[in-house]
């Protein structure tokens, strides 16, 4: 096992130093000492969202004493980012 270990160990050393990794990356902007790149990895998913009002909402009013008008909401989303 030792044998096996002392002839494999150099050469994934070298394997691990020398690998280059890809670089797929494309510039879309490179003006005045700014750049912006993509490298095509994407994490787009939609999101929809919908907010009834509850009685507490309902009742809410300002400083004032006047009743605050919260409509309902329904809301979709295409988001950038990780879940």
């Amino acid at each position: 096992m030792k044998k096996v270990l002392m002839k494999v160990l150099p050469l994934l050393c070298f394997v691990m130093f020398t690998a280059v990794t890809a670089q797929a990356a494309i510039t879309l902007y490179d003006k005045e000492e700014m750049t912006f790149t993509t490298d095509a990895f994407f994490n787009t998913f939609y999101v929809y969202s919908s907010s009834d009002k509850n009685s507490a909402m309902e009742n809410a009013v300002d400083d004032e004493g006047k009743k605050l008008y919260l409509p309902d909401r329904d809301q979709s989303r295409v988001k950038m980012g990780f879940l």
